[in-house]
Order: C-alpha cells, then structure tokens, then sequence
C-alpha cells in the first residue's frame, strides 16, 4: 500500500510494539504469578531501584539517601537510574503493591513507544505505510532493545526516535521548538545516552550538511543552536547535581587514554560486533561468540530482525553517495578505533556498544527504503553475503559448543542454537518472500505480520533463556527471595542500623523494606566511599562483594542484622533455621521470619564513636584495580593463603585495625597529635578475635547516644569525657555541613573515604546537613530557561499565525 493513512499507521505501530512485549515475556509470567523476574540487574537493581524512587516521590524526595549503601547523593546518583525519566514518573502514579506488576504494562508502552517514534521518523524518507510500519517494528525490537529489554537504558532507546525526527523537523519545515522540547525530555530521561545522542546528533548534523542534504543558512544554524542550548539547560535541575556526582565516582575515572587508543586489546571485539548482526543478542554477561568479560557486559548488538544488514548493504551499493549510507560508514570507523567508541561514553576506559541503537535506526530506515521496493529490488547478492557470512559464524559457533565445549550452561546452548536456527530460517524467508510467485502461501503482503512474527520470536527466546537458565530454576525461590512470600521482613527496632545480605545474591533486597544495606549494587557510590574500601583491601566500584569473614566491617560499618535467606536445597527439602550454615563471627539469630532467618550482631556498634589511637592512612596501600599487573582474585578481595607476594594486602587484618584506631593523613596527625596517640605495635599485631569484641566495646562505650538520620542529613548527640574526634561512617562528601551546638566545624576524612569532626568534652549536638551540589544553581538555569523556552513558542506562534495579542487582551 501507498502512504493512504499514516496516522493509522502509527497507532497499529504502537499498540503492535505494546502487545508484541507482553506476549513475548508471557512464559515468565506464567511461571511467575505475574511478576517478570527476568535476570540479572532486572531483579537486583531495576525493581528495587524503581520501586524506591516511587516510594520517594509518593513521600519526600530526600537529598542525602540513607537506603542506598553508605549513603549517597539521591539526585545525582538515581538519575542513572531514571529518577526523572517520564517512565519513571508514570510508575510512580501506581501504589507500591501494584508497582512490580505495572512494570509489565510500563515496559511494553516502552516497546510501543519505539515501534511509533521510528515509524515516524522513517515516514520521511518512505514511501508506503507498509514500510514505515515494519521499520518502527524492526527498531522496537532490534536486538540493543533486547539486550536492553527491562534496563532503564529501555527509556532513551525508546524516546531516541522523536529525537532524531525533531531536528529534522526544525531543519526541513522550520518547526520550532520541538527539538528543544525533546533535548529537554531526553536529557531528563537519562545523562549517560543524553551524551551518546549529543555526539550522534552532532554527527549526524554535520554529514547532512556535507552532502547537501540540509539547506541550512545563519538565521536556520543560529535556530539550531539555540535550541540545542535551551533545552540542555531546561535539563540543569538534573544535569548540573549529576555532573558533581559522576565528577566523584570511580567508574566515571577510568578513561580512555590509559589503554591503547587506536585498537582493541581484545581479539575479538570487531569480530563480536560484526557476528552481533547475524543473531539476537547474547544475554548480560553471558556470551558464545567471541566472549570475554567486558564484551558480555558491552551491550554488542547490530541485529535487525528478519533482515538482518541485507537493506543496508542494498541502499549501500544503490545510493551510496547519500547521506544515510556516508552516516553508517563513519558509525562504523567509530566503532572499530577505541579513542572514537570512547567518545559515545564519555571516554569511558570500558568498552561499550549501547549507542549502537543510533545508527541503528538509520539501518532500519535503510531497510525500509529496500522494503519500498521489495518486489522489484535484485539482492541476489546481498542474501549471497549474509548467507556466507552467517553460515561461518554458524560453524565456528558450533566448533564452540561441541568441539571446544567452553559453554557449560545448557540454557545457554540452547539459547544460541535457537538464535541460529531462527537466523536461518529469517533469511529462507527473505528468499521465498522475493523470489517465490506473488500467489504463493508467503507473499509481500504478509510482511508486515512476518515481521512482528519473527520480533516477537526475539522476545519469546530471551523469556525462554531466563526460565531455562541454571539461575533460574526455582522461579519460586527468586520470588520469595525478593518479595518474601509477599510479607515485607519487619525488624522492630527503632534505633539506626544497617544491614548486611551477602550470602543472598540478590543485593539490594532491603531495600524493598526500607532498611539500609552495606550490599547495594549501585553504579553510583560515592568516589570516597570507593577509596575507603580501596585502603582496606577490597574491590568496591558499582557492587560490593561482602562474605562473611568480612564480619569486622559489619561492626564498623554499624551493621547490627543480617538478612539470611533460607534458600531449598537440591531436591526440595528446606533447612530448619538452626541448620543454617552460617558462620558469621558475633551474629546469633534473633528470629525467623517466613524464609528469612534474622541474625543480630552481637558486636553491634552505633554511628558515632571515637578513638584513643591513630594510625597513620600512608601505611595503607591502596588496591589499585586498574594496574594491569594486578591480580583479579586480589581485586575481588579474595588473597589466597598459599600465595608467596608478600605486597598483597591482608584485608582481613586491615578490617580488624579499623576497630582499634583511626586513620589520619600527616597533616591531620600532625593537628590532633594533642588528643590522640599513635597505635602501639603489640596493639597493632593481636587481630584475635577476643581482642575484636574488646575493641567493638570499647567503640560502643563511648558512642553517640542518639543518631537521627533525615532527608539532608543527621542529628546526633554525644557525651565526650575529653576533646576527641567523632567518627561517623558516612562518605566524605563536599555537599556535608557538620555544625556542633549550631557552631559549623570543619569535616575530615577519615579512613581514606570517611567522615570525622572534632568535638570538645562535655555534652553536644551535632548535625550534618547536606546540600545537593549545583542543585539550586540547576533549578535557577531551568527555570529561566523554561520561562525563554515559552516565550519563544509564544513569538513563533504569533509570528506563524499573526495573532494580535493586544486586540485579545482588550
């Protein structure tokens, strides 16, 4: 059909999007009572993380986050996480018992959203309905969107395509204000993919000046401009706390130009992203192909499904001077130099692919151009390619799974031979679609219902990989881990405490309840707080890997529960709680509720203590995970006994010393030398166990008598018998103001990453109040811009439509 009822066309797009994701994840569903316990971060950090932010905004937005770890900044740090995604705030509308399944319909107006902007998008350059209806069904579900599937990454690759239609509207028809309103809406939507499309974006400007393809003068550039420019700082509110944040975290360090810059190190990085156009996606941290540790977690995918490149190669070969096909060849250079990959990330020493969803949707564009034509298009030799292409990757994935037998996971083998197979049979399909007569069983009409066929065939695999998957296997188990056969854990305790939960897996359970954890997988931490563990001995960067000899940090850390979770073992027979294996130095059960088993640390130590000796920090090396020359059991935490570096650090002692002095850098003893000795040596060596408990005690006898977290802060009270510093497990943060009796004081850090104020003898009331860095500065920006963002339209619309204001007006 030709171009007869776009509009039509649109919606079908949408609601097809919508339904295809709902019937894709019904084997999960079924399994699950409803609830899509998908895998991985889903279940650890999307629901909880979700579930928190609308718990928030139903309540009181706090700036200082006492549920999330150690504490961090809660703007700057969950707006990674969608804070103020239009995603978000939809499901935060839902009450909190139905917020787990809202998430379902929530993530398929995802899916239909995508199916519609990238139909509208590619309408443009089409010239049938039918075209434009596969191209927004394509993109929903190519395969970054199925790698993406119910991450918070869903949300920009989702909006992307109003993006991308925006700019060319402002160019192409002089529409204003739209692109500014989409900049706005996508930085937002999340600041790390708000990057990604500012570099493509820019990109994209520029290749379509280049090749004529937009006719832009001064007045037309000066428009642009200043609509890119409002609507980023229409975004300030969130952008500027963030930018303070990330400036402050570990991940966010790690750049570019410490590795090699113009080539992969690993082997098979180009190869994985060429062989990621041939099949669905390879799950989070699970890969066949060319597989290693970063790649599984890269997001590598270029898959379109049902037609693979075959109309990018097409429109290639026929128009190859265009700006579409200029656009992918530069998408592709950047892809295969680290230095020009690492610009989509912000030059991020990870490697990453998930801006793939970019060019992407100009392939998918592409395809449509080929699929305009289809009836008449000769790609003989395009299916010829992907055929050879595809049927090399086959044998060496075969190799792979027989012959070399890497892949241990049976789920995961028949997850990649299911993707084989489908591959396969998408290309047969092609070929009988334009090669067989026009009356067969299988023609050009049924195309459109092919395609969502085999996008929907995308998503019922991955549903079918996550229940079939060893991780997976009790369905029941991950429900009543997370959800406790839907009975929240109630510990009646009204003093201030953390938790710890790391035997569960599943690390931020917790907060599901509402009590702090030391265990929070968060991409976010404080950098302080990365440091802190850095001098101690253990790898601490998005999740924290806690056993139970780490028993000694607990106590600092003033962690009085831990959240055991009773698990079936093989077979079905459940362990009665006294059977536990759990050997946690100082915890003894407390209680027993449903199939959590509470343990309560009996060296519990209350926020705010102090000390009577110092060591000093310089003594501690800092474990520097970035060093090639590091061990990965040593970055972990986990030292073996046998081995013969005497460099490596002994985390365990280390966790002990934490309990017997405070550590000051040569400028701070230097100051408090008057109040504080240094650790003698034979305190120093007797790390028993015995002498553990002594020092716990000593720690709680001269701790804070009240401590009252809030919102932007904490108020605590205190009896000193001398002057001395007052230690509170919180990470060192420039936001922080400590007052003592309303006096301000300075804070130190401590421990590497931790904070500390002096405090004269007697009784006090101290506070620490925190201020979101940038945020007041954000709010001015944005609400300035917002009042010269109306004020625009409103010109543009008089000038558009000549209305006389002051004719209304009287």
């Amino acid at each position: 059909m030709e171009k007869t009822n776009t509009k039509y066309t649109y919606l079908k797009a949408f609601i097809a999007g919508f339904f295809i994701y709902l019937v894709g994840i019904l084997p999960i569903l079924f399994l699950t009572g409803g609830i899509n316990m998908y895998d991985g971060d889903y279940n650890v950090q999307m629901i909880p993380f979700w579930k928190h932010i609308a718990n928030n905004y139903q309540n009181e937005i706090p700036y200082f986050d006492w549920k999330t770890d150690l504490g961090l900044n809660y703007i700057g740090s969950y707006s990674f996480y969608g804070l103020t995604s239009p995603f978000t705030l939809i499901l935060s509308l839902f009450p909190m018992r139905i917020i787990p399944y809202a998430l379902n319909f929530v993530n398929a107006a995802k899916f239909g959203l995508a199916a519609l902007g990238a139909s509208i998008y590619c309408n443009r350059y089409l010239n049938k309905d039918k075209s434009v209806f596969i191209c927004g069904i394509l993109y929903a579900f190519s395969g970054i969107q199925l790698y993406c599937m119910v991450t918070h990454f869903a949300d920009s690759i989702a909006l992307f395509p109003f993006l991308l239609f925006s700019i060319d509207e402002l160019i192409y028809n002089r529409r204003s204000g739209l692109f500014a309103f989409c900049t706005a809406l996508c930085a937002f939507t999340n600041y790390f993919f708000f990057w990604a499309e500012f570099v493509f974006i820019f990109i994209y400007f520029v290749v379509k000046v280049c090749t004529k393809e937009y006719k832009i003068n001064i007045k037309l550039f000066v428009k642009l401009v200043f609509e890119s420019v409002i609507g980023t700082l229409m975004s300030f509110v969130i952008l500027l706390p963030t930018l303070f944040t990330i400036l402050n975290n570990s991940r966010a360090s790690k750049q570019i130009f410490n590795v090699n810059l113009l080539s992969y190190e690993e082997s098979g990085t180009l190869w994985r992203v060429f062989s990621s156009i041939f099949f669905i996606p390879d799950f989070c941290g699970m890969g066949v192909i060319f597989s290693n540790e970063q790649l599984d977690l890269a997001g590598v995918s270029l898959y379109i499904p049902l037609f693979f490149f075959i109309g990018v190669i097409y429109i290639i070969r026929k128009e190859r001077k265009k700006w579409y096909s200029l656009l992918v060849g530069i998408c592709a250079v950047f892809a295969s130099i680290p230095l020009l990959n690492s610009i989509f990330v912000m030059f991020n020493q990870n490697y990453y692919a998930r801006w793939f969803f970019m060019p992407i949707l100009v392939m998918i564009m592409m395809t449509g151009k080929l699929i305009d034509e289809f009836e008449s298009a000769d790609i003989r030799k395009e299916l010829k390619v992907t055929a050879i292409c595809m049927g090399l990757f086959v044998i060496y994935g075969i190799y792979i799974l027989t012959v070399r037998n890497s892949i241990k996971s049976q789920a995961l083998k028949t997850y990649f031979i299911s993707s084989m197979i489908l591959s396969v049979i998408s290309l047969a399909m092609i070929y009988s679609i334009r090669y067989t007569k026009k009356n067969g069983r299988i023609n050009i009409s049924h195309l459109p219902a092919i395609s969502m066929c085999f996008s929907c065939a995308g998503v019922i695999l991955c549903s079918v990989m996550v229940i079939t998957s060893n991780n997976y296997s009790m369905v029941s188990d991950y429900l009543e881990q997370e959800y406790n056969e839907g009975t929240p854990v109630d510990i009646n305790d009204n003093e201030f405490f953390r938790t710890s939960t790391e035997e569960n897996n599943f690390s931020n359970t917790t907060m599901n309840w509402g009590y702090p954890t030391i265990d929070a997988f968060h991409s976010m931490i404080s950098g302080t707080e990365t440091e802190f563990y850095s001098l101690v001995g253990l790898y601490r960067e998005s999740n924290g890997l806690l056993t139970q000899e780490d028993y000694p940090i607990n106590s600092f850390l003033s962690v009085k529960y831990d959240l055991y979770y009773n698990a079936l073992l093989a077979g079905g027979v459940e362990v009665d709680p006294e059977d536990v294996a759990f050997n946690k130095v100082g915890f003894e059960m407390k209680d027993v509720q449903n199939r959590y088993i509470i343990y309560e640390n009996t060296a519990f130590i209350p926020m705010g203590f102090t000390y009577d000796y110092y060591l000093n920090v310089n003594e501690f090396t800092p474990l520097l995970v970035n060093d090639a020359d590091t061990d990965v059991s040593v970055a972990f935490g986990n030292l073996s006994e046998d081995t013969d570096d005497k460099n490596l650090i002994d985390k365990e002692r280390n966790e002990k010393l934490l309990l017997k002095a405070i550590w000051l850098d040569d400028k701070q003893i230097a100051k408090y030398s008057n109040i504080l000795t240094a650790l003698p040596d034979d305190l120093k060596n007797d790390t028993s166990d015995k002498t553990y408990f002594a020092d716990c005690e000593k720690r709680r006898k001269n701790a804070a008598s009240s401590f009252v977290p809030n919102n932007n802060g904490f108020s605590s009270k205190i009896h000193l018998n001398r002057d001395n510093l007052v230690f509170y497990s919180v990470p060192y943060d420039d936001g922080f103001t400590a007052y003592v009796d309303g006096e301000e004081v300075d804070i130190e850090k401590v421990f590497g990453g931790l904070s500390a104020i002096y405090v004269a003898s007697g009784d006090h009331t101290i506070e620490f109040v925190y201020t979101v860095k940038g945020l007041k500065t954000g709010v001015i920006i944005s609400l300035v811009s917002l009042c010269v963002f109306i004020a625009y339209i409103a010109l543009n619309f008089h000038r558009n439509y000549k209305i006389n204001f002051r004719k209304i007006i009287s």
